[in-house]
């Protein structure tokens, strides 16, 4: 608010991103700015649907270190311990590489489900757009979505979502009403994606 146009967070709940976007626009307003863009970087994966995308977690659990890039504090509130130790920051410490492959694919059986769904957004287009929906309301202007979608699913699978799912998600995306819309006269305009 003080010394930046906008703020863009990874990983974050819908709760806590409308706390720290009203706190962020308070200390704009403090010193005269207009609020923040509201931006986010969510990781995601495109599916045909969440079921679909939950069919693929469990027939490959490697997927699920995707988990590798969130913080140690996610992985210790379901009572496990990040493999790059209890400090881990997320991306900006995750290591993967010196890891040992054996002991990450035992790792990989042992996260839960509920812990996938806390750390990233998965679904069709609608599914996605329903999720980013609480954020919007709570300030979202702008989306910039990292796609682990290739991740999860084969080559031919990725690129046929790609070519289905994507197109819809950002249609539904620019559809959806901005932070700026809602809260002050300024001109209507949708998130933009």
């Amino acid at each position: 608010g003080r010394y930046a146009d906008g703020w863009m967070p990874v990983g974050i709940g819908a709760e806590e991103y409308a706390q720290k976007m009203a706190y962020l626009d308070g200390v704009a307003d403090s010193v005269g700015r207009p609020p923040l863009t509201g931006s986010m970087f969510p990781l995601t994966v495109l599916g045909e649907s969440r079921a679909q995308i939950d069919a693929a977690l469990e027939a490959s659990p490697l997927a699920k270190l995707i988990l590798l890039y969130a913080p140690a504090t996610l992985w210790q509130r379901y009572g496990l311990e990040h493999p790059n130790g209890p400090t881990c920051r997320g991306t900006a410490d995750a290591i993967p590489h010196v890891l040992d492959p054996h002991e990450l694919r035992s790792l990989a059986q042992c996260i839960p489900k509920p812990m996938v769904d806390e750390f990233m957004m998965y679904g069709n287009a609608d599914e996605l757009t329903a999720s980013l929906q609480p954020y919007a309301r709570a300030g979202l202007d702008h989306v910039v979505i990292c796609d682990f979608t290739a991740f999860v699913h084969a080559p031919e699978v990725t690129m046929s979502l790609m070519g289905s799912q994507l197109p819809r998600l950002v249609q539904n995306l620019r559809a959806m009403p901005a932070r700026g819309a809602v809260r002050s006269p300024a001109p209507s305009r949708a998130v933009s994606a």
